[in-house]
């Protein structure tokens, strides 16, 4: 069964672009890796992969009182502010502190080339020691209907890429940008079932703000309870007006 929530893992790793570091999409991710290091009591070590690709998006949230209190640490949302304000980079992310001190980023550029292989393969060795794996590409699952050139490939994670990092005991989040066609999107759900493994618990959570935007999960059984109880937090205030269950998935 499918539910729509937002956990993590011992672990994280997530493509990206510095000119969205910070936006209010980049603040759910932010909210929920630091809740799920959080319920671990500071045991789980999270890894990022950011897809990073080189190359102003939403940022009045920031003067919104029901935004701080979801960082119960204010000195993260004000070094988030000033990011904001004095120049967006995924580094400057990594070096400030606002997501967990011991998190494993990857922000190798995605190669323009048919380099992609030797990219994923270093990503594996970077984050071999994660707990849990954030992707973050900048939309999400690759459909049949993306071509897997490099230019076209850059904005998604593969299937096999996900089982690669699956079968390595990983439990993943994936980012994954929402679309018009909700009967197609859910069969890309479910598929990953079908590619991967049927045993898979998977679940999915929902960030509403703006650009509607899901967090699959892909679960291993050590991190079952960890990001159920991350789960349930993060649907309740004062969290609730970010995050909701999602609807019409089996």
């Amino acid at each position: 069964m499918l539910y729509a929530i937002i956990p993590i893992y011992k672990k994280v790793v997530t493509a990206m672009q510095d000119k969205y570091a910070g936006d209010i999409g980049d603040f759910g991710k932010y909210i929920l890796l630091n809740k799920i290091y959080e319920k671990s009591d500071g045991k789980i070590k999270l890894g990022i992969n950011w897809f990073y690709v080189k190359d102003d998006r939403t940022n009045g949230y920031l003067k919104d009182e029901r935004y701080k209190k979801c960082f119960q640490d204010f000195q993260k949302l004000d070094d988030l502010k000033k990011i904001v304000s004095d120049g967006r980079s995924i580094k400057r992310i990594e070096e400030t502190g606002i997501l967990p001190k011991t998190t494993i980023f990857y922000s190798e550029p995605i190669p323009s080339s048919s380099k992609r292989e030797c990219w994923f393969e270093n990503s594996l060795k970077i984050l071999e020691n994660a707990d849990i794996i954030f992707l973050d590409p900048d939309n999400g699952i690759r459909t049949n209907k993306v071509e897997r050139k490099p230019k076209a490939a850059a904005k998604y994670v593969f299937i096999d890429e996900i089982e690669k990092y699956y079968e390595f005991g990983k439990s993943l989040i994936i980012y994954n940008h929402f679309d018009r066609k909700p009967k197609e999107y859910n069969k890309k759900i479910n598929e990953i079932k079908n590619n991967i493994n049927q045993e898979i618990e998977i679940k999915v959570l929902r960030f509403k703000k703006v650009s509607v935007r899901d967090f699959i999960f892909l679960i291993q059984k050590p991190h079952q309870n960890l990001l159920d109880r991350t789960i349930n937090n993060l649907l309740n205030k004062p969290y609730d007006f970010l995050f909701e269950k999602v609807k019409g998935l089996p």
